[in-house]
């Protein structure tokens, strides 16, 4: 399947939809079809499609809290980035696609935490002292 900026652009625009359409993720074909992208029962929220169109990286509620996911962007390979009894939440991809950022209440305060694709190398970029 081609990508082109257009078609990750309505991609990322359909993604950002599905939210309000009971909380699963979905891409639109030509002509627009909806394809179901997750079949879990939790919460699939949040989804950001990687700049070069090849992963979705995603929140969900499936152990019971918010983690990071990420999948293929066909739906496929999906797999649990982060593994804490915290809500980690709104993940994206870094401009060089190598690294996610996503926010955590992993301390005493929410904070912006930044990890490699793999999921290793989880380190707080934000601190907030005044609480």
């Amino acid at each position: 399947m081609k990508f082109t900026k257009k078609r990750v652009a309505l991609i990322g625009v359909v993604l950002v939809l599905a939210i309000s359409l009971g909380w699963m993720i979905y891409e639109f074909l030509k002509p627009p079809v909806p394809v179901r992208l997750t079949i879990d029962p939790a919460w699939d929220v949040m989804p950001q499609l990687s700049l070069d169109g090849k992963d979705i990286v995603f929140d969900s509620d499936r152990t019971d809290n918010f983690d990071i996911w990420i999948m293929s962007q066909d739906g496929t390979n999906q797999r649990q980035l982060t593994f804490n009894e915290s809500h980690d939440e709104t993940p994206s991809f870094s401009p060089c696609g190598k690294k996610n950022v996503f926010a955590s209440n992993r301390a005493v305060n929410s904070g912006i935490w930044i990890m490699n694709y793999d999921d290793t190398g989880q380190r707080r970029l934000t601190f907030d002292y005044s609480k």
